[in-house]
């Protein structure tokens, strides 16, 4: 009896991976947080109805004339729910980052945030979209004081992304 359990649990999985792969797309993206230059890649893949898991990387370079000298460096994934059929849908989705900082002067710190977003994503051509969310994000800050105390944060944070999907059931 146990191994008809086992045999039916892998067939039951074998057939949900098949399904997800079927309808599964992949691409790049860049996104934009603020002015500038795209600083965060990401890796956007879709499955199922309308869910989009994007794993996401960053790195940012601030020069000595900037207010905080060094460089950071973020890692971090997104998970998004895309609602409706056609070239415009909106979405709300959860994300996740954890922000490695390397000041020009003192000790690194780390960074992890949390958080929500709603927004919507548009078609432009036939393997291009444009994302746009925004949303409430917690941050646990590193030990940046003085003190070398640790706090929390909670801000508003909207992104803008542009998706190139290369590969998969368009």
């Amino acid at each position: 009896m146990k191994r008809f359990g086992i045999v039916a649990t892998t067939v039951a999985l074998a057939i949900l991976a098949t399904t997800a792969v079927a309808s599964a797309q992949i691409g790049v993206a860049v996104m934009w947080e603020g002015n500038g230059i795209a600083p965060v890649f990401a890796l956007p893949i879709t499955f199922g109805e309308g869910m989009v898991f994007q794993p996401m990387a960053g790195i940012w370079w601030e020069g000595d004339k900037g207010p905080y000298p060094g460089t950071e460096f973020m890692i971090g994934a997104s998970f998004e729910k895309q609602m409706g059929e056609g070239d415009t849908r909106p979405l709300f989705g959860a994300l996740a980052a954890l922000d490695m900082i390397s000041p020009k002067e003192g000790d690194s710190y780390t960074d992890f945030s949390i958080g929500v977003f709603v927004g919507g994503t548009a078609k432009l051509a036939e393997n291009v979209s444009l994302v746009g969310a925004w949303g409430p994000t917690m941050t646990m800050v590193g030990k940046r004081t003085s003190a070398g105390d640790s706090y929390a944060t909670l801000n508003s944070t909207a992104h803008v992304a542009l998706r190139w999907w290369l590969w998969g059931n368009k």
